[in-house]
């Protein structure tokens, strides 16, 4: 099982958790004794979406906000997505709280999203 590990932003994804999942999802596409592949969140939220107010991807000077954010997703994010989709492992999601933004898109890219009310509460 992986765990989003930023419960004090409610797992916003900034480079760090990208780089880090994207690193462990590679390892267990590698391990054979892996069937399946869990993701969540830690404490009452799964993602709430990109860390807006400290992504830490590099953009030139030149790009404005809204170059430097498609930037982000194209070098970070869209490739995790591509990973996700083309595991021959099953993936699951289990919605533990919010999703929003790019939590929706990463909770959505799975095989199997499952969700309670009880983690909604």
């Amino acid at each position: 099982m992986l765990t989003l590990n930023r419960p004090g932003v409610l797992n916003a994804m900034n480079r760090e958790l990208i780089t880090e999942l994207y690193e462990a999802l590679k390892e267990i596409e590698k391990d054979e004794t892996s069937r399946a592949i869990i993701i969540t969140g830690a404490g009452s939220g799964f993602c709430s979406g990109a860390d807006l107010t400290d992504g830490s991807w590099a953009s030139e000077k030149a790009m404005s906000l809204g170059q430097s954010g498609a930037n982000s997703m194209e070098v970070a994010f869209n490739p995790l997505i591509r990973l996700i989709t083309s595991i021959d492992k099953p993936v699951v999601t289990a919605i533990n709280g919010i999703a929003a933004g790019g939590g929706v898109g990463l909770a959505l890219s799975r095989d199997l999203v499952v969700a309670s009310e009880l983690f909604l509460t």
